[in-house]
This record gives C-alpha cells, sequence and structure tokens, in this order.
C-alpha cells in the first residue's frame, strides 16, 4: 500500500502527553469558595501556578452540589460560608469531612495562603497513613 506524506515520517516522535522532564506526583484538588471574583480569579491563578487543581466557585451550594464528584483534599472558605458548609461537606475515601480553610485576616498574603494549604495537606495526610 503506497502512504501519501509530504514530509518526514514523525510517529517515532511523541505528541503531548507526560514528557521526560515532566515531574512525578499529583496535584491535590482544593475547591475555592469566594463570591468576590476578583479575589477568586487571584487565589485561582496562585494556586495553579503552584500546580495545585483548582475549582473555584462563588457560593457555598453550588460548591457542595460539584464536591461530592471532585472529591477535593481541602475546602478553602470565607467566614461567611461556615454556616452553609457546616456538616454538607463530603468525606474522604477514609470516612472523615474534608477539612476546611477559613480566609482569615492572617491569610491574607499569598504565601500566607498557600503555606496554610501546604500545611493542612501535610497533617492530612500524615493522618491517614
Amino acid at each position: 500500500m503506497d502512504e501519501f506524506r509530504f514530509g518526514p515520517d514523525r510517529r517515532q516522535f511523541g505528541r503531548g502527553g507526560r514528557r521526560a522532564s515532566d515531574r512525578a506526583g499529583y496535584a491535590p484538588i482544593i475547591v475555592i469558595i469566594d463570591d468576590d471574583a476578583t479575589r477568586l480569579d487571584l487565589s485561582e491563578a496562585i494556586l495553579a501556578k503552584l500546580r495545585f487543581a483548582v475549582a473555584p466557585f462563588v457560593s457555598a451550594e453550588e460548591a457542595i452540589l460539584a464536591m461530592h464528584a471532585l472529591s477535593p483534599e481541602i475546602v478553602v472558605a470565607r467566614t461567611d460560608d461556615v454556616q452553609t458548609l457546616r456538616g454538607r461537606l463530603p468525606v474522604d475515601r477514609d470516612g472523615r469531612a474534608i477539612p476546611l480553610l477559613l480566609l482569615t485576616a492572617d491569610l491574607t498574603e499569598p504565601a500566607a495562603l498557600v503555606e496554610a494549604l501546604r500545611q493542612l495537606i501535610r497533617l492530612n495526610r500524615a493522618q491517614t497513613a
């Protein structure tokens, strides 16, 4: 059978997917709830740049509906959303409620937020081990 190629055969080269330079591991899923679109976009951009998988939501009700399918590691919310979330957070694989990180005044700086998330992820993993 004749092949109709215009140019060199490129089948030997990978096209997409994982590359040799990619680092092993996975990205923890973080659900962020904030009704302020600017803060939500900023938080999402910062965490995505640090290789967190981010699921942003503008309301706690909307996030609760999606969390059962997402299975996030942490939920980040403002103190206004605590009453809505209380008792309604899904459980993880071990039957524990998903940790909730409240955005308080001391977590307004991006570095403080990222460090608090990392500490909570480490604590959560240590409890499951």
